[in-house]
């Protein structure tokens, strides 16, 4: 009589060996898949916010210029009219011509420099004049 001999009758315990390695294997594999997950999520996550702040940093400057004309634009359109009334006062004999429409602050206090530049000029004939 002639046995046929399996590998599981000679070694009895080479099949929970097996699935015992087999086990071991996709529970390294799958929580190994879990840290590569979660390594790639977080590289994908880093990459996402340097690009993020990469585009902040670019646009930092256009908002802050867009920032200052809008409110140097509300200054003006606040301030326009009562600089009219005061150079309307102050300036009535002189050849100095008011703004009509002034959109930037340079525009609207330009009379106001030329009369604190023309405070200090000497008349050429009048109270403090040599007279020849």
């Amino acid at each position: 009589m002639r046995m046929e001999l399996t590998g599981t009758d000679v070694f009895p315990s080479a099949r929970s060996s097996a699935r015992r390695f087999i086990r071991k294997v996709c529970r390294n594999t799958y929580s190994h898949m879990k840290d590569r997950t979660l390594a790639i999520v977080s590289l994908l996550l880093a990459v996402v916010a340097i690009g993020y702040a990469a585009w902040v940093q670019s646009r930092v400057e256009t908002l802050a210029y867009q920032a200052a004309r809008q409110r140097e634009q509300e200054l003006v359109r606040d301030w326009a009219p009562r600089m009219d009334v005061i150079y309307r006062d102050m300036l009535a004999g002189t050849r100095v011509k008011l703004p009509e429409n002034p959109r930037t602050l340079q525009q609207l206090f330009e009379p106001l420099f030329y009369l604190t530049e023309s405070l200090g000029e000497t008349p050429k004939a009048g109270i403090n004049a040599k007279e020849k």
